[in-house]
């Protein structure tokens, strides 16, 4: 009884510490929202093509990015542990190791993604005059992907030591400031060129080359400050094999979720422009509801890796519950107002109307998912907080290709619902990951992961 009241008294501190490493993440997030609603709106002034053209190509940058977000995740578990065991002296080397991961990695997938950007827009189906402005739009987004792996190496390092402020100042900041960066190259304002889809393309390069310099730059000043966790130095090959370890699952698992977008925007592509460019379009507003689960899921695995690094699963089990139940009470509320504003989203979205008809619609069925999406967002940062990335690698492989793709298809093709059926399919999909998630948190077996 006196332990039951213990733990009911120390829920407000709970509940504010969570708060306090998921609302910089939040906020962070946030300002990507913005600037993802922002350029969806911008580019679909340009015209559908180039809403098709975004669409595709950002999904083949969701694909690359899933290996920027291994390297974070397995900073992240590893950081947790080390800061929960009060092993300062080797918080930072995570960090060392990951960044010069991100080197080789980034620079590595770069140079392979850049010459095959005709060959992906032909894999989509897309017609001419998408593929037109899509190729050179893609081609020097891949470029970004070195930077892009730099950055979320130092989120993977804030979010483990539970002090994400520096998250939602540089990469928050700059998201707002790209926006500027975007609309003066997509309508050529201030003397500069009108470069349409490819101003997008442009902005983000700039705006990611100042994100990586200002993360150095506050790290470094921490360092001077005499903090031991921000030291950088060369780290022994142990290092880089235990965040392959961790981080290998995590990009396999991240790449095999990607492909079944990549699968599903091909089968959506062949659909036509039209619904191709509204069902990209949709996932710009419903990033909005994406920022409070990845900020929630930022603290459950911050919390969990610290937990586990202090030898206290109770501890970590409870700031996951926590977590769990913030995201799906609050997203649960943004999906509400997703639909009973459906058709004015869809309306602000493209000056197009039958694109705009169409994302109202799918708008509808991406929210009435939403929860379940907040669960397991949540109990994926939970998961790899322990570090359990094999175990997300071989769900994820099963559910996308053994029910996803074929679902997706099957609804889609066979059925006749077109881009709606693809939608529900993303939807049952996500249910299912998102509760065998939680049954595998219930089990504990992630309590037993070895990470020094």
């Amino acid at each position: 009884m006196t332990e039951a009241i213990a733990i009911k008294a120390a829920e407000p501190a709970l509940v504010r510490r969570v708060v306090n490493i998921a609302t910089p993440v939040t906020l962070a997030l946030a300002g990507e929202t913005v600037l993802r609603i922002a350029d969806t709106a911008m580019v679909g002034r340009v015209g559908a093509a180039s809403m098709a053209a975004a669409a595709a190509g950002g999904v083949v940058i969701y694909f690359l990015w899933t290996f920027a977000n291994a390297v974070a995740v397995a900073t992240t578990a590893v950081t947790a542990r080390r800061e929960g065991a009060g092993d300062v002296g080797r918080v930072g080397d995570a960090l060392s190791g990951a960044l010069v991961l991100s080197v080789v990695i980034g620079g590595g997938l770069a140079v392979l993604v850049v010459p095959a950007s005709f060959l992906i827009y032909k894999f989509f189906g897309t017609a001419p005059e998408v593929s037109v402005v899509g190729v050179p739009y893609l081609s020097v987004r891949a470029l970004v992907v070195p930077l892009t792996m730099l950055g979320m190496s130092f989120v993977g390092f804030y979010k483990g030591i539970g002090r994400t402020a520096p998250i939602m100042v540089v990469f928050g900041g700059m998201c707002l400031v790209n926006i500027g960066f975007d609309y003066v190259l997509i309508f050529g304002k201030l003397g500069f060129p009108r470069l349409g889809l490819m101003g997008v393309a442009v902005g983000g390069l700039a705006a990611n080359v100042v994100i990586v310099v200002a993360y150095f730059v506050i790290h470094g000043y921490r360092w001077a400050r005499g903090d031991a966790r921000y030291r950088l130095r060369w780290v022994p090959w142990k290092e880089y094999a235990q965040l392959i370890r961790i981080g290998l699952p995590a990009a396999g698992e991240g790449a095999v979720y990607a492909g079944g977008f990549v699968a599903f925007t091909a089968v959506v592509g062949r659909l036509g422009t039209v619904e191709l460019a509204a069902s990209g379009a949709v996932f710009a507003p419903m990033s909005v509801a994406y920022t409070a689960g990845f900020g929630l899921a930022a603290a459950a695995s911050a919390l969990v890796g610290q937990g586990l690094g202090a030898g206290d699963e109770r501890a970590s089990r409870r700031g996951a519950y926590t977590a769990t139940a913030l995201a799906v009470g609050i997203i649960t509320i943004l999906a509400l107002g997703y639909i009973a504003l459906a058709f004015p989203i869809g309306r602000a979205l493209t000056d197009d109307p039958e694109v705009a008809r169409i994302a109202a619609f799918v708008l509808i069925i991406g929210a009435i998912t939403l929860p379940f999406d907040a669960l397991n967002m949540v109990m994926y940062g939970a998961l790899s907080g322990a570090g359990d990335t094999r175990f997300l690698l071989y769900l994820r492989t099963i559910l996308t290709w053994g029910l996803f793709v074929p679902l997706t298809v099957a609804l889609a093709w066979w059925v006749g619902w077109r881009v709606y059926g693809a939608w529900i399919a993303i939807g049952i999909f996500l249910t299912v990951i998102a509760f065998t998630e939680l049954g595998r948190f219930l089990r504990g077996k992630w309590a037993r992961i070895k990470i020094t």
